[in-house]
């Protein structure tokens, strides 16, 4: 009976250990990038800060928020947080819609998404709308990761050799359009996040 309350007792300690270094990667990070889960615990325990991982998304919405017509603009994202927290426009996409060869200005303006990108879009935008052929955003915000995913796994993504992912994630790329005008850029050598004005 004492070996079972061991047992069980020990796979709930260890249950609880990951789920709290699970929650210290999820929400925070360490500057270094070979610092390991362990020292960041010790950071915890110590007087050490953590860093928050949210820091770059407080950031942009207070640049957004600097647009006093920001109610009225439209972002178009991943990730409907920016226009909530912010009370604007949002249009959805997870920027492998269209085809691999599209130009910015294809890409914004949906022009070879197919009919289902542009159905789920439009039901996963602030408002939903089912046409949104006319909506063109006023910024962009595209989130990237640095991670290279092996393409025989089961998990690849063919937007990963997207023009226009690589084109985003990079603000200092000649062929971004005039109209395409950074704001923020941030990269934390695990990816990062670039915010586009646009002014077409």
């Amino acid at each position: 009976m004492k070996l079972k309350l061991l047992v069980i007792s020990l796979i709930l300690l260890i249950n609880v250990g990951f789920a709290f270094t699970l929650l210290l990667s999820t929400f925070y990070q360490s500057e270094d990038e070979n610092t390991s889960k362990f020292s960041t615990i010790t950071s915890l325990l110590s007087s050490d800060k953590l860093e928050r991982n949210d820091t770059d998304f407080t950031k942009i919405v207070q640049l957004l928020e600097q647009d006093k017509d920001i109610k009225n603009k439209t972002i178009m994202a991943d990730n409907p947080a920016y226009s909530f927290h912010t009370n604007s426009k949002f249009i959805y996409s997870s920027f492998d819609e269209g085809t691999q060869n599209d130009t910015v200005k294809d890409f914004i303006t949906r022009k070879n998404w197919s009919e289902y990108d542009s159905w789920f879009s439009a039901i996963n935008s602030i408002p939903p709308q089912r046409d949104q052929s006319e909506r063109i955003p006023d910024y962009l915000i595209y989130n990237f990761s640095d991670t290279v995913i092996d393409p025989t796994t089961t998990w690849y993504v063919d937007s990963q050799i997207f023009y226009i992912n690589s084109l985003l994630a990079n603000p200092e790329d000649p062929n971004i359009p005039e109209f395409f005008e950074s704001i923020y850029y941030s990269h934390s050598g695990r990816g990062g996040t670039v915010v586009y004005k646009i002014n077409l």
